[in-house]
């Protein structure tokens, strides 16, 4: 850097002279950081919800810049999701794997011989266990995003897109997810059963609260990799199904480890 230059010619950083350094730059930039942020993130989350698969579709096109990228979507949706008290369905009671899965057979005896061992009653041994995955949950829930694009990826097998973009594609499905189930007891659900009471009780409002994330799935893959009407819907079944299967993994890894 040379005197009179304006920008640092190594980093591209505005040159800041060493003997006048006014409050007012770093109040401007400080505003203008967060704005952008809060902007992004405020635009990144409505259209995660309103507008399945379009993240993914810009990111691939290389539109990246006013978007959170899918990592700190991800994330930040995993931070809202496990902050709100809502529904969950990532961290669940004992009485889940060694009773309701498919996998019960083979880890109830587990269970068994580890409250033997505790020496605990069977209630305050199912309340540890349930401290304990919900400690874990929030780290663990990634470990559905590799197993479900890899899957995604394979039912893709005649379209013209890379690993990486079905990654994309999954984080920005799962940060949905997240956000879905935390504001579904606060936003949806309350507008459904007002509805449902408008209309005399007849309409079935957690029925409809649920269905709508499958509804999503079709439009998102659509979108995202451009499947004609007649391919996504299978693909959406078959993404679906796969789902259930990684949950049933997730489930498993997450029983062990506590």
């Amino acid at each position: 850097m040379e005197a009179g230059d304006a920008y640092c010619r190594h980093c591209g950083q505005p040159v800041v002279s060493t003997e006048h350094r006014p409050l007012r730059p770093l109040v401007a930039q400080s505003l203008e950081e967060a704005l952008s942020l809060d902007g992004r993130l405020l635009q990144s989350f409505w259209l995660l919800i309103a507008r399945p698969g379009f993240l993914s579709r810009e990111y691939q096109q290389g539109r990246r810049r006013r978007y959170l990228s899918p990592i700190s979507l991800f994330l930040l949706a995993n931070l809202v999701f496990f902050l709100v008290p809502g529904l969950s369905d990532f961290s669940v009671s004992l009485l889940d794997p060694v009773t309701l899965q498919p996998y019960s057979g083979w880890v109830a005896p587990q269970a068994q011989q580890a409250l033997a061992a505790s020496g605990l009653s069977a209630e305050a041994f199912a309340a540890g266990y349930q401290a304990r995955a919900d400690a874990i949950a929030e780290l663990l829930v990634i470990l559905h995003v590799p197993l479900l694009a890899l899957v995604s990826f394979v039912l893709a097998f005649s379209r013209r897109a890379f690993l990486v973009d079905h990654v994309v594609n999954t984080l920005h499905f799962f940060a949905f997810l997240m956000l879905y189930y935390a504001q579904l007891p606060y936003v949806l659900l309350p507008l459904l059963n007002g509805l449902d009471s408008l209309l005399g009780g007849w309409l079935p409002a957690w029925q409809i609260a649920i269905s709508l994330q499958f509804v999503y799935v079709p439009i998102m893959l659509r979108t995202a990799f451009g499947y004609a009407w007649w391919r996504v819907i299978p693909t959406a079944a078959a993404y679906l199904v796969a789902l259930y299967w990684v949950h049933v993994c997730y489930r498993l890894v997450q029983f062990e480890l506590v």
